[in-house]
């Protein structure tokens, strides 16, 4: 059995070229059109399109960067929606529907309650949230992807209420304290 451990993520040109070696594992469909594309006032990492003929955005964020990155998220899907009949004037070989809906997934090592919240809020498929994290294993890293489950947000405590702690860690320390998936708990029991 070879020893692994999570590790601080790379630089994010790092993570975005394993991203780019790790998309089948997001997901199998997924076809990339473009890398870095110029959109409404930022970069959007890659534009993809998934054999419906649907445009999937994939952004990647690093620490703290969701909530800003869940409201780029928005306005470059209305960036994009707006020039898809463009693009398949200047290409039609893209296989874009030319009324296509447009999916964004956000890639983050982790995501606050309030962004989870807002990807609830929104109609389901929108926007989904995936978490990275760097696995080093035998000397080299590797780059896993996580689907987050925006349905379930975990609740902030009060400011004047201390969090709650969970009786399964002896040192008072909580889940969130790790930024442990529910799997990684099953695992510890």
């Amino acid at each position: 059995m070879s020893d692994f451990a999570f590790r601080p993520p790379p630089p994010r040109d790092d993570v975005l070229r394993g991203l780019r070696r790790r998309i089948s594992g997001l997901d199998s469909s997924l076809r990339i059109l473009a890398e870095e594309v110029l959109g409404e006032s930022s970069i959007i990492d890659l534009v993809t399109v998934d054999p419906k003929g649907q445009v999937v955005l994939l952004m990647l964020g690093e620490a703290g960067d969701d909530l800003e990155l869940f409201t780029r998220a928005l306005a470059q899907r209305a960036w994009v929606r707006a020039r898809i009949r463009d693009w398949l004037k200047l290409a039609p070989g893209l296989d874009l529907q030319p009324d296509a809906a447009v999916r964004v997934v956000l890639l983050c090592p982790s995501f606050h309650p309030e962004t989870r919240a807002a990807a609830t809020d929104i109609a389901s498929g929108v926007i989904d949230l995936v978490r990275y994290r760097c696995l080093q294993s035998e000397g080299r890293t590797s780059l896993l992807l996580e689907p987050v489950e925006s349905t379930d947000p975990v609740p902030m405590p009060h400011r004047d209420e201390a969090p709650a702690s969970d009786p399964s860690f002896r040192s008072g320390l909580t889940r969130e304290d790790f930024d442990l998936s529910p799997e990684e708990v099953r695992e510890l029991a």
